[in-house]
């Protein structure tokens, strides 16, 4: 279920259809990036370890982004599985629907794995990983609900199966043209953003 306003529950979203290529040649020229959803606002979803229901507001990870901390991008949310991180090849955004990534996958071994498993659909969902900072709790259509309204961005990870619905991961070929232009005009707006805290914490 999805909640509209925290008033109710309508029927849900579902997962974005799998990418499939044109050819070959094309598949292989596609295969430097890939796009899609970290995570969305608003959609219920049980914590896979206290089993508490939760919302993620829109711009909850707000701070986290226009700051300097580099967030990571994992598989499986193994720090031993770095693929890469904000500082480097990692790109971040929010938009209405939820948080955006792009990834430029790198010619490591784990770059390679992460090409493999959404090549092959063996893994093509998202999970986050944060520290809740801001939160509340509201009881909707009977269910105890935890909103959480600000949280720290830890990491980003490629999943089998998300705990969110509707989140992501794909390369960035022509089905994903408009997103991936949306996105890029996000991403220079967040590093507008940071120059300018950086300017002004070197003149406080």
């Amino acid at each position: 279920m999805e909640f509209g306003n925290f008033g109710g529950c309508v029927t849900a979203i579902g997962r974005a259809p799998r990418v499939t290529t044109k050819s070959a040649h094309k598949a292989a020229s596609d295969r430097s990036h890939i796009v899609g959803y970290a995570t969305r606002w608003l959609k219920p979803h049980a914590h896979p370890k206290t089993g508490d229901i939760e919302v993620f507001l829109a711009g909850c990870f707000a701070r986290s982004l226009t700051g300097h901390k580099a967030i990571r991008f994992l598989c499986g949310h193994r720090e031993a599985n770095l693929v890469a991180t904000s500082a480097d090849d990692l790109e971040l955004a929010t938009d209405d629907e939820g948080l955006a990534f792009r990834l430029r996958i790198p010619h490591t071994e784990m770059g390679s794995e992460v090409r493999n498993l959404v090549r092959y659909g063996q893994a093509d969902q998202m999970s986050v990983g944060y520290t809740v900072e801001v939160d509340h709790w509201k009881t909707i259509d009977g269910t105890r609900v935890r909103i959480i309204a600000d949280a720290s961005l830890n990491e980003i990870s490629l999943v089998e199966c998300g705990a969110v619905p509707g989140t992501f991961a794909a390369f960035d070929d022509g089905q994903h043209k408009a997103f991936s232009s949306n996105l890029k005009m996000r991403f220079a707006s967040y590093k507008v953003q940071r120059s300018l805290f950086a300017l002004a914490r070197a003149m406080a």
